[in-house]
């Protein structure tokens, strides 16, 4: 993608063309996002459904894309990382079913070859932001994840807990000392 020169500015840097007409458009914004089909069309490569994103939301999304000063360095770069495997913690990656930016086709592989011991699900019916489709299915994963990832608390008192929640006291080894674990 070919880069223009062009910011409102003191200092000149780098932006797409995307980036300089949201510049330019910035002051009609608010009176063009009261258009459910304006949202839908801004927020087409964010959103499945950008109409239902309000219009101050929409608003606070185009600023914050205008001020984001790193996303084309990011985007044109060719570095990757090597493969992480084993991961350091257990990782989840959520990738959304209607990303245009990254869409999983073309993507999809490629985090899977990197982050080989990853949980990898797909976030239906969403965009790229997928907490502007469906802020509850997102929040879902993550406690889905979270759980799958927290240990159980450790018996604090000596005693394996039971499936029930129970405590299973295990007789004393000759000796006199009582241990705590499975009994074979």
């Amino acid at each position: 993608m070919a880069l223009h020169r062009y910011s409102l500015s003191s200092r000149s840097k780098p932006t797409s063309p995307g980036t300089a007409d949201g510049r330019l458009t910035r002051p009609a914004l608010p009176v063009l996002y009261r258009s459910r089909g304006v949202r839908q069309f801004a927020l087409r490569n964010a959103a499945a459904n950008g109409a239902s994103v309000s219009r101050e939301q929409t608003l606070q999304l185009t600023d914050d894309m205008l001020g984001c000063s790193i996303a084309e360095d990011i985007l044109a770069t060719d570095e990757h990382f090597a493969p992480l495997d084993p991961g350091p913690c257990p990782i989840t990656i959520a990738w959304c079913e209607l990303d245009r930016i990254f869409p999983e086709g073309e993507f999809g592989a490629r985090a899977r070859e990197r982050l080989p011991g990853a949980r990898y699900v797909v976030l239906r019916n969403v965009g790229h932001v997928p907490m502007l489709d469906d802020p509850k299915l997102v929040a879902a994963v993550i406690r889905e994840s979270l759980a799958a990832a927290t240990p159980a608390p450790a018996p604090t008192d000596g005693a394996v807990r039971a499936a029930g929640g129970g405590s299973l006291e295990l007789p004393a080894e000759p000796g006199g000392a009582a241990t705590s674990g499975p009994s074979a």
